[in-house]
């Protein structure tokens, strides 16, 4: 768990939209507040993020970005499972929570559990929620907050530049980012090996569930350390080399010998 440079949440607030969420507090008393602005950080780096409200002990997601469900299991206590796991176990973590409506003081959320050794996929976290400071709470007892929000985001992976999202893996990512019609954007690196000689080559993505092909681009690397991109586009006789997806595969297909070439298929897309 990485503890240095952790951020606050970036939480925008849009209080004057009238969009509010009804909520029930543990004692039985009515509130309500605003969402509008506080779906999680699309920064590239961000693995997993929600906002979570409560009604009375039940959690419900009211925006997130990689998470699949949140469980209440204790007082103060709750299991969020990733809809894609975490294959880093570096990680940086912060949140934020509040016990009463929009006036009420803010209280950290000061503890994640990791659930995975060295080099397993984590496929869930447990967040415990403890009692900063303001309200009727005690500081330092767990108790169940009106909502709470969370990042969870991969601290090895470098943030300057142009904000680069995601990283590359040959495992499925979510980048971070969404696509215009607001859907998560996921990332998977397909090694394709070596390329085929005037035929084509069918390689299975691995990919289901997809929405929307975004983009399926690569590169190709002989040993003498030439590289071509994929797919090519070449005036000269058999010179190009075609790239297209269907359903299960990705399709490539050469005009000369390129035999000599092994290359990485770069894919990004949206699911149902």
């Amino acid at each position: 768990m990485a503890d240095s440079k952790i951020s606050q949440l970036a939480l925008v607030s849009a209080l004057a939209s009238g969009d509010f969420v009804p909520v029930k507090r543990a004692d039985g008393s009515n509130g309500r507040f605003d969402l509008s602005g506080l779906a999680p950080s699309s920064a590239g780096r961000i693995k997993a993020s929600a906002v979570v409200t409560l009604s009375g002990t039940t959690p419900s997601v009211a925006a997130g970005l990689n998470v699949a469900s949140v469980v209440r299991t204790a007082a103060g206590r709750f299991r969020v499972t990733f809809a894609t796991p975490l294959d880093s176990i570096n990680y940086g973590f912060s949140g934020s929570a509040r016990l009463g409506d929009f006036n009420d003081n803010w209280t950290t959320i000061i503890g994640i559990d990791r659930h995975a050794g060295y080099g397993l996929a984590t496929t869930h976290v447990d967040i415990n929620v403890t009692s900063g400071n303001g309200g009727s709470t005690a500081a330092g007892v767990a108790y169940d907050p009106l909502y709470f929000s969370f990042e969870i985001w991969d601290a090895a992976q470098q943030t300057g530049g142009g904000g680069v999202s995601g990283g590359h893996s040959t495992t499925e990512q979510a980048t971070g980012q969404t696509w215009i019609d607001g859907k998560a954007i996921y990332r998977k690196v397909v090694d394709v090996g070596a390329l085929p000689n005037t035929t084509t080559k069918t390689v299975a993505h691995g990919v289901t569930g997809v929405s929307k092909w975004l983009s399926h681009r690569g590169h190709a690397q002989a040993a003498d350390g030439t590289a071509l991109n994929l797919p090519l586009g070449d005036s000269a006789a058999g010179a190009s080399i075609g790239l297209w997806l269907d359903a299960t595969n990705i399709n490539i297909r050469t005009g000369a010998d390129r035999s000599g070439y092994s290359g990485f298929i770069i894919l990004e897309y949206t699911k149902t």
